[in-house]
């Protein structure tokens, strides 16, 4: 009778303690809705609804922002009807200087037809920061695929940028991403940022960074060629590429050496990222893989000037150079995650096209089309 008793209270604390469970995943549910329907939700990476408008010698584009806070049409929350991506990445996929149809994962959607795929690139974004985003972007989106872009040898650099791990937190943020939200008090409001608003912001920070240089510093910079100089003062030019050719003029070289103690820590670290997006996805019943995007420098002789005439130190061997996708397969593979590269076959085109805004060296709207295009194939033969 006593051995009865205790398994019909083991029962019944087992049964109370998912009851409870699974009101809070109502009570989650329910946060959510407020937060969506009152607007306060902070969105997945800006307010939702927000406009962004850029304009710079290169290009003018207007980026929108959707219901769920990234670069996007307005998407459900939850499972889809049918199948879904979700696409991790920088301003490379977010599609900086591109409108909101143009970037590769938009372009890619209307290659494949029967997918859906929601754009969730983020100026400024590396390794780290993706995997920060997954946790909340999946469990929000529940896709049935999730595609990391990284960034040939610039998010490998960026890999280095470590922070501490809050694992309480991220359990948290997991299951209940709107409550974390409501205790947090976060609440990003819709933004209207001009093409002036950018260029002030540019403006200022060029100011700083170059009020802050040390002598040998300011003398790299005097060494730019004036009107390269007078882009970067007028905010026509991006400052994190003058701060890179200043602080780190041969990161495009050192991230080739993949047995560097130093790269090789950085590829741990990505692989480190990729894994926690590898687990996020699992979790949620997704597959998950990476992808490279060739960056200017190794695809394009007429890019990889560009870049010594911002004051990079470059070699035109990379040009040739496998190294960039190496470390990323390195990383992937050790993730447990499949690779794919078209670094290839975009080489071939990009020595007959410009794929690239020149100066500023993002992919322009043809460079979006021709990436999507040479990657659509692969991700047909990897669909079930």
């Amino acid at each position: 009778m006593r051995t009865r008793s205790a398994l019909t209270s083991i029962l019944l604390v087992a049964v109370s303690i998912g009851v409870a469970f699974l009101l809070t995943l109502a009570l989650d549910w329910a946060a959510g809705v407020y937060l969506y329907s009152s607007h306060r939700s902070a969105g997945l990476i800006w307010g939702p609804y927000s406009v962004v408008r850029h304009t710079t010698h290169e290009f003018s584009y207007v980026a929108r922002i959707n219901n769920l806070g990234f670069r996007d049409r307005d998407f459900r929350r939850g499972k889809a009807p049918g199948r879904r991506a979700i696409v991790l990445g920088d301003s490379f996929t977010y599609g900086w200087g591109v409108n909101n149809d143009d970037p590769w994962p938009k372009v890619l959607e209307r290659s494949l037809n029967n997918v859906e795929i929601a754009n969730l690139g983020s100026p400024g974004g590396f390794p780290r920061s993706y995997a920060d985003l997954a946790e909340k972007a999946i469990p929000l989106l529940r896709p049935d695929v999730v595609i990391v872009a990284v960034v040939q040898s610039d998010d490998l650099h960026q890999s280095a940028e470590k922070a501490p791990s809050h694992r309480v937190s991220r359990l948290l943020t997991d299951h209940y991403p709107n409550l974390m939200q409501l205790i947090s008090g976060s609440d990003v409001k819709k933004l209207d940022v001009s093409a002036e608003d950018l260029a002030g912001i540019w403006k200022k920070q060029v100011q700083d960074f170059t009020a802050q240089m040390e002598p040998a510093e300011r003398k790299k910079y005097e060494a730019l060629a004036a009107p390269i100089r007078t882009a970067f003062l007028e905010g026509q030019l991006n400052p994190g590429l003058l701060y890179y050719s200043i602080r780190f003029p041969s990161f495009l070289l050192d991230t080739c050496d993949l047995e560097a103690p130093a790269t090789r820590a950085e590829i741990d670290e990505m692989s480190a990222q990729l894994a926690r997006i590898s687990e996020l996805a699992k979790r949620w019943g997704a597959s998950a893989l990476v992808v490279s995007i060739p960056y200017p420098p190794y695809a394009s002789e007429h890019h990889l000037e560009a870049m010594k005439e911002l004051g990079f130190a470059i070699r035109p061997d990379l040009l040739e150079s496998t190294k960039p996708d190496e470390a990323i397969e390195r990383a992937a593979r050790r993730a447990g995650l499949p690779f794919l590269t078209v670094t290839r076959e975009f080489r071939q085109e990009a020595r007959r096209r410009d794929l690239y805004f020149r100066l500023d060296g993002h992919l322009n709207p043809l460079g979006h089309q021709v990436y999507a295009s040479l990657l659509a194939p692969l991700l047909r033969l990897l669909a079930p």
